[in-house]
């Protein structure tokens, strides 16, 4: 345990969605692509909290 992360307090939580799932899509990938990605999670039941447009992926 880092002792000085325990008594000086630990940072802030980051924001709700940003404690999810994340998948990440190339920047090149079109609009329909990116709701495609996001249809296939959902046919699987599986969470997902925001998409990320990657640049350079």
């Amino acid at each position: 345990m880092h002792w000085y992360n325990f008594f000086c307090g630990a940072g802030t939580l980051p924001p709700k969605w940003g404690l999810g799932v994340t998948h990440r899509t190339p920047t090149l990938f079109t609009d329909q692509q990116v709701l495609g990605k996001v249809a296939a999670f959902r046919e699987q039941s599986y969470s997902l909290s925001f998409v990320n447009r990657e640049p350079g992926c």
